[in-house]
């Protein structure tokens, strides 16, 4: 994508922002990496990316071994299970092994949420006048930021889809589950395959709102 693309794009998305009602709302999409911009509680920890906490699930699944040899090929069988669509196989495979609540309870302990607070990219992001913010993310950094922000555009946070109905804008969706209310998060290989069926409305929502 050549540079003037991306700045047409980028001009397109202010004038939404400033003037919604001439140009159309925009709606933002948020990702694990964004967690990165917390400010930390303690210094050694930091938020954890999507193959950081693959890397977790993949050490709790095989044992480091001590062998040089052994070692050699566990390094490559963890940088393969933990590289793009791999992860959500390898999370179907540790709920097959330690079932669900177990899952949760590691998502949960590798999140962490209660060690991250809002970083003032967290602040700047709500700032702005976006119609929704979606987010994959499981922790509640941007839940958070809500009352740390000086102009307020009363967020409304939708953790299932059964608060779609009668909500209103500006939402906070939490498409993939939260740390404060979900006991199923969306990680597993057949969450995804059945993530269009199961949360259908969620699905019809985010087009709708990415159009504006």
């Amino acid at each position: 994508m050549n540079g003037s693309l991306i700045d047409s794009y980028i001009e397109d998305i202010a004038k939404r922002i400033h003037d919604p009602a001439l140009h159309g709302a925009a709606s933002v999409m948020i990702g694990a990496g964004f967690s990165k911009n917390a400010d930390i509680v303690d210094d050694e920890l930091s938020a954890p990316n999507w193959e950081e906490l693959a890397v977790s699930m993949f050490e709790a699944l095989y044992q480091k071994p001590r062998d040089e040899v052994e070692m050699k090929k566990w390094q490559i069988q963890k940088i393969k299970k933990t590289s793009g669509k791999n992860v959500l196989k390898l999370a179907e495979e540790y709920k097959s092994i330690f079932g669900r609540n177990k899952l949760n309870k590691f998502i949960e302990l590798n999140i962490n949420d209660d060690m991250y607070i809002p970083g003032e990219l967290h602040k700047k992001l709500l700032s702005l006048n976006w119609r929704d913010v979606f987010t994959t993310n499981y922790d509640t950094l941007l839940e958070r930021t809500i009352d740390k922000i000086n102009v307020k555009f009363n967020y409304k946070i939708l953790t299932s889809q059964n608060d779609l109905p009668g909500s209103t804008h500006p939402r906070i969706i939490k498409l993939h589950g939260s740390v404060d209310y979900t006991k199923h998060y969306i990680i597993c290989e057949e969450d995804y395959r059945t993530y269009p069926i199961q949360f259908a409305p969620y699905q019809q929502d985010f087009v709708v709102s990415l159009l504006g």
